[in-house]
């Protein structure tokens, strides 16, 4: 797209502008809601960023990646609250450990991304098809949100909590309810998704402001 620095730099400009004050009003939101709404708006944030972000780059138009970036934003910064209070709610029993394990699940989807993306861009030299292998997790990450709504209806429907034990075991990951589950997929295929920008444009930051290996990571 021929950017410059100050153009590239928007964009991530554009990603943290809502992050101010949005994750306040979506914690508020998804109490008032109910977390499967304010799951379902953040996921639908993030595809709907996602896709203008793509069909932008494909396009080369700087201000519908702006556009795209803004939204992507909104949902991206604001879901963590958001999976928290479902753990919390369920009562998930051992809740550090629990989170600890949806972190692990970022890193994968962290460590996919790095991985993958780059040799896509490599091989295909192909900017825009790197973000549009992001959409397609930011859809899964979408799927996965419905389908957790699904089973936690059923579940409440059902008046099915899970209990806590009362002594910690690595074993007992192996207890955690198929929500929590649904949850930690969605996480992964989030943080997949949301690295996607990152990786992807390590290349161009070599290629377009001369950066090297070393700096373009760092960055």
């Amino acid at each position: 797209m021929n950017l410059s620095a100050t153009q590239y730099n928007m964009f991530f400009s554009f990603y943290f502008l809502p992050n101010v004050i949005m994750p306040l009003f979506t914690g508020y939101l998804a109490d008032y809601f109910g977390r499967k709404a304010g799951l379902l708006f953040c996921s639908v944030m993030v595809v709907f960023g996602h896709l203008l972000f793509a069909i932008g780059i494909s396009n080369r138009s700087f201000g519908l990646g702006l556009v795209g970036r803004l939204f992507f934003g909104i949902g991206a910064e604001s879901y963590q609250a958001v999976t928290i209070e479902c753990l919390t709610f369920w009562n998930i029993e051992f809740l550090s450990f629990s989170l600890a394990v949806q972190s692990a699940a970022e890193g994968l989807g962290s460590g996919l991304n790095d991985f993958l993306l780059p040799q896509l861009y490599s091989a295909t030299g192909n900017l825009p098809m790197g973000f549009w292998v992001g959409f397609l997790f930011a859809v899964a990450c979408l799927i996965s949100s419905v389908v957790f709504g699904c089973i936690e209806s059923c579940t409440i429907s059902r008046q099915i909590r899970p209990q806590n034990e009362e002594k910690i075991k690595l074993s007992g990951i192996f207890n955690f309810p198929p929500l929590f589950w649904i949850l930690t997929l969605h996480v992964c295929f989030f943080d997949t998704n949301t690295s996607s920008f990152s990786a992807i444009t390590g290349g161009m930051a070599q290629a377009r402001f001369g950066f090297t290996i070393q700096e373009a990571s760092t960055l």
